[in-house]
């Protein structure tokens, strides 16, 4: 089954804005004819997103979205084990779906 996603927006600035993304799903996961169903909620992402240039003739405008998964909220299968953060180059209004995105792999203590 497919669930909405939940994304918050606050406008901090003209040019950033707070953001919140809650999401719920359900897994199926299949091992050695064992199965097991996963319902719940992911992990809260908090972030940040800024518009680092504007649209041109033929330059998309580019944002940059910081964020960082909480492990305190959510099913425990869902969460990771300490803040997860993530920062991605984003294109936004091309004619065309074009996303950049990297993730740092290694996870923060969390306080």
């Amino acid at each position: 089954m497919i669930y909405p996603t939940l994304l918050v927006r606050y406008g901090i600035l003209d040019n950033l804005e707070l953001r919140c993304v809650v999401e719920y799903d359900e897994q199926r996961i299949t091992t050695q004819a064992v199965r097991r169903d996963i319902i719940g909620w992911y992990p809260i992402d908090i972030g940040l997103k800024t518009t680092i240039c504007t649209e041109d003739s033929v330059r998309p405008q580019l944002g940059l979205v910081a964020k960082c998964t909480l492990p305190f909220f959510g099913q425990p299968d869902f969460r990771p084990q300490s803040i997860a953060p993530t920062i991605m180059l984003i294109a936004d209004k091309m004619p065309m779906l074009v996303f950049f995105g990297m993730a740092i792999q290694q996870s923060l203590s969390a306080c």
